[in-house]
């Protein structure tokens, strides 16, 4: 709970005198709370208070005192530094954990896109909707695809940043991957264990699906091509500001990057592509994976591909379970069955074949779908 007179007191120490109401923002699946402040007037901001605007955000991080340890701070100047639009640090409390920051605005990716296109309805079991279906208007599509590519571009920009020491130190190697795996085991157990005395793990991970997904990290964890990235690029974390909304080319802000690491390239382009939130039709898949594969500097591999893209989901799907199951955040109820869905699609393409035991993870995905989300949903639904 924010006290009024202490953040009174925050914002006097800059200078900051005008009344003000605070208002909480969406929790997301992280530690940190958020609060947007609205003044009365604009205030001047910025170090050399050259801009104006009516609103701050107030960032709450966990566990006080702030030590800065994901190098949040460290990130958001060396971002700047290197021309990328993300939201400045007005000020910082290490003690009460706050930080103040610009306001990036209330429009992102996922919100410009979804103005333009209608969702098909994702709390049915799978079987009874396509949710890839392509609902898109007409007169839009060239609008949707700018801003989709103007993402991949700013993608591109993050991959050839020369990454500092504190990005290096952190990578995705063979053992990080392989716990993000063992993050979804983990989440499934809890979940089945809460509704089923006779469950057993083996019922739905058995020995064969667990060899499966240690091959899958130990052939993405022998890869050497890393480069900087975002590690949660997705249309919730690609803000667009305010002003450039009706332009020709909408000015892109990046937020949430304090999980910043090295890693492969794909990584980020397979969060964005394959985003549960965004849900991209397969014609707007397929126009994004032409355009990577027309403007990336790297050549084109597609087990690859879609090997980091199998991964990557199966982590979010975790993440998921573990949000919906453990903390009640039930909003990400909707994007379990747009997850799996994807995976099921990403398992029976071709590449999977190399992988030994590739048939008991097309098992597995095809048990979490008829079998695991119908229960889950009755339970936390």
């Amino acid at each position: 709970m924010i006290k009024e007179s202490e953040l009174s007191a925050f914002l006097k120490d800059i200078r900051i005198y005008d009344e003000f109401r605070l208002v909480p923002l969406a929790q997301e699946a992280s530690q940190r709370k958020y609060y947007r402040i609205h003044f009365d007037r604009e205030i001047f901001i910025g170090a050399q208070k050259t801009r104006k605007s009516n609103t701050l955000i107030l960032c709450v991080v966990s566990p006080k005192p702030y030590k800065d340890e994901d190098h949040f701070i460290n990130l958001s100047y060396f971002l700047a530094d290197k021309g990328l639009s993300v939201p400045e640090i007005i000020a910082v409390d290490k003690k009460k954990a706050w930080l103040l920051l610009s306001d990036a605005g209330s429009n992102d990716l996922f919100s410009y896109v979804s103005k333009e296109k209608t969702f098909l309805e994702s709390l049915k079991p799978l079987s009874q909707t396509k949710l890839s279906v392509n609902n898109v208007g007409v007169n839009n599509v060239s609008k949707i695809e700018r801003i989709l590519f103007l993402a991949l571009e700013l993608m591109f920009k993050l991959h050839e940043l020369e990454a500092p020491d504190y990005v290096r130190s952190r990578l995705f190697d063979e053992k990080k991957l392989y716990s993000e795996m063992q993050f979804l085991f983990d989440a499934i157990s809890f979940s089945y264990k809460k509704h089923s005395k006779q469950y057993t793990r083996s019922s739905i991970i058995d020995s064969e699906t667990q060899i499966f997904f240690e091959e899958l990290c130990k052939y993405l964890g022998e890869q050497s091509d890393f480069v900087f990235t975002h590690r949660d690029y997705h249309s919730r974390n690609i803000m667009i500001q305010d002003a450039s909304l009706d332009s020709e080319k909408p000015s892109l802000c990046l937020i949430d990057y304090q999980d910043a690491r090295m890693g492969l390239a794909y990584y980020d382009f397979a969060s964005f592509v394959y985003d549960p939130y965004l849900a991209l039709s397969d014609y707007q898949l397929q126009q994004c994976l032409d355009y990577y594969k027309s403007h990336s500097k790297r050549e084109w591999d597609e087990k690859l591909f879609y090997s980091v893209a199998l991964q990557r989901l199966t982590k979010a799907l975790g993440t998921y379970i573990y949000q919906v199951s453990q903390n009640g955040n039930i909003k990400y109820m909707k994007n379990i069955p747009q997850c799996i869905y994807f995976c099921r699609d990403i398992i029976a393409k071709e590449f999977s074949s190399d992988f030994k035991s590739s048939v008991a993870a097309k098992s597995f995905f095809e048990n979490l779908e008829l079998h695991f989300y119908p229960k889950f949903l009755a339970l936390w639904g």
